[in-house]
């Protein structure tokens, strides 16, 4: 089988967490392209995978506006695979009712805008990437963490994604929707012609 892992990133966690379940799932004996979804053409073709799994990361109360875009475009071919989504999100590692139903309505919103309905869906926790933010990103996304009793040492970053949670995604996708997508017949041998 055949698995596209595409995602967007802005500060590259959620590439991270894509090349995660990439490997796990390579590991399940699939073959898997992890791609940006910028770096693919417009025009691509989904046609030639088995599986796809999309990520993307909520930035300013919604999933970059390059997924949405791109499971739009592809929403024809993604409902006729089996597919996959995955979001993250600092909102996905506090660990309370509140925020597990506001992760949830995050990706409800990501459905009902793109029209694409993945068999499988799950949110992992993102990360607090100091270092790399510029200085006016840094003030802000300290103070949104000081206002919710998180970290706020901006000289260091802060990973909050579960990989157990990461790796059973990928477990889960190899296992339930790689057997679910339709088997790709060899090609029959040339019949030599009879005159």
């Amino acid at each position: 089988m055949k698995a596209l892992v595409g995602y967007a990133t802005h500060d590259g966690h959620t590439r991270i967490i894509a090349e995660r379940i990439g490997a796990r799932i390579a590991e399940e004996g699939h073959t898997v392209d992890v791609r940006d979804v910028a770096d693919l053409p417009r025009d691509v073709t989904l046609e030639s995978y088995d599986v796809v799994i999309l990520g993307a990361p909520v930035r300013s109360g919604k999933h970059l506006s390059r997924m949405r875009k791109f499971a739009r475009l592809h929403r024809e071919h993604l409902q006729r695979r089996p597919s996959a989504f995955f979001s993250c999100g600092l909102t996905s590692s506090q660990q309370t009712e509140e925020a597990r139903r506001t992760a949830r309505e995050l990706v409800d919103a990501f459905i009902d805008d793109t029209g694409w309905r993945p068999d499988h869906v799950d949110v992992f926790a993102g990360a607090l990437l100091y270092r790399k933010y510029n200085f006016i990103v840094r003030a802000v996304m300290k103070a949104i963490s000081r206002k919710a009793g998180g970290d706020t040492d901006t000289s260091r970053d802060y990973d909050y994604t579960r990989w157990d949670e990461v790796d059973a995604f990928a477990h889960d996708v190899a296992a339930h929707l790689m057997d679910a997508a339709p088997r790709r017949r060899p090609p029959e041998p040339a019949r030599p012609r009879t005159p």
